[in-house]
């Protein structure tokens, strides 16, 4: 390959990579504004500019479009977590950071919350989240608590997990109104036996929780949490990225 074919295939890569970003801003803003079960891929098609094609080249469905909005949101939000990370943080806390992102964006926006539990109510989404999870704990949690990933029992156990952060989502986007501190602590509490993991200090766990948490600049298809949480009575004004 020449280096003018490298040039013009990086470009294509480039053009295909805005495409699918389009499509996925374009997405979310209808996700907030009509629900997601309301929203259309025709509505999606309309909304990007794009050919009809042009959509189902780039994902599959509209639940695949969902799923690589909020798998690339919790990537990011996990990138920016881990800058806020401590020596001393214990493998649980870090095991329950990606749970605390989903359930931190969830008390504070009831759209958020159901676009959420929309997401967990799908199979395919909740592989991405296997993969996402474990991919964090390989990462991040200390090599001496790693365990085997390949291992039913602890695949078990992601899933369990992951199916009771669905679940608080689902609670959320129907009324629900607990603070997130006191969900973190019944989270904790949960996931630790599940994980086989001992519960030590509690309330210092939980605040380190919820100040990387607060300290971290969440973001969701380039849209701050705070733009979404402002635009709740009117989906249209979310601006700020």
């Amino acid at each position: 390959m020449t280096p003018k074919d490298s040039i013009l295939k990086m470009t294509a890569e480039e053009k295909r990579e805005k495409s699918r970003r389009e499509i996925m801003e374009a997405s979310w803003s209808l996700f907030l504004e009509k629900g997601y079960d309301k929203t259309t891929t025709r509505d999606i098609v309309r909304k990007a500019g794009i050919l009809n094609g042009s959509l189902y080249n780039r994902f599959k469905s509209k639940e695949d479009i969902l799923i690589a909005i909020i798998n690339d949101a919790l990537n990011d939000s996990m990138t920016e977590a881990e800058k806020f990370l401590k020596s001393d943080n214990g493998p649980l806390m870090v095991l329950c950071i990606p749970m605390a992102i989903e359930l931190y964006a969830a008390s504070k926006s009831k759209k958020l919350a159901s676009l959420l539990y929309s997401t967990h109510q799908s199979w395919n989404a909740i592989e991405a989240y296997m993969t996402l999870y474990e991919g964090w704990e390989k990462k991040i949690v200390p090599s001496e608590y790693n365990v085997q990933l390949d291992d039913d029992n602890i695949r078990l156990r992601f899933v369990t997990a992951i199916g009771f952060v669905g679940n608080l989502c689902g609670l959320y986007a129907n009324g629900f109104s607990q603070d997130y501190r006191s969900v973190f602590e019944y989270m904790v509490r949960f996931i630790g036996p599940i994980m086989d993991i001992r519960v030590y200090e509690l309330s210092k766990l939980v605040n380190s929780l919820c100040e990387i948490l607060e300290s971290s600049n969440i973001k969701i298809c380039g849209y701050s949490l705070d733009a979404i949480i402002a635009s709740e009575g009117d989906p249209c004004s979310v601006r700020s990225k």
